[in-house]
């Protein structure tokens, strides 16, 4: 048992002292790398208002979803359709829901391979 736990301490020992110091090449010296879970996204899953879409469709403003005016001049806003689509308010138009778990909303998480520090020992 004692053999084992020498062999393991030096095998330990010599592959940390071989690996080169520098710059980690994982998160390229940022300490910080995209979120694996939202893809750097920083929200999850479809938004609730718009279905996941990023927009969705409003009556227009200018004509009251009509169409055209009062005096049958056809809407230029909508051109006549009388809706607009619009960006979702709720997810900036995203199309994603809820914050992520994983970055907290941020899209970033801590490198693993160098625990942070922008540099392999």
């Amino acid at each position: 048992m004692k053999t084992l736990t020498l062999v393991l301490v030096l095998f330990f020992f010599f592959t940390e002292s071989s690996l080169p110091i520098g710059e980690c090449y994982s998160c390229r010296g940022t300490g910080v790398k995209e979120c694996y879970s939202c893809s750097g996204q920083g929200k999850v899953g479809d938004c609730l208002s718009c279905d996941g879409v990023g927009s969705k469709f409003k009556n227009c403003t200018y004509c009251n979803g009509k169409g055209s005016s009062f005096s049958g001049v056809r809407c230029y806003s909508c051109k006549g359709k009388g809706v607009v689509l619009e960006k979702c308010f709720s997810c900036n138009g995203t199309g994603k829901g809820m914050k992520c778990f994983n970055c907290r909303g941020t899209g970033l998480v801590k490198c693993n391979f160098c625990n942070g520090k922008g540099y392999i020992r």
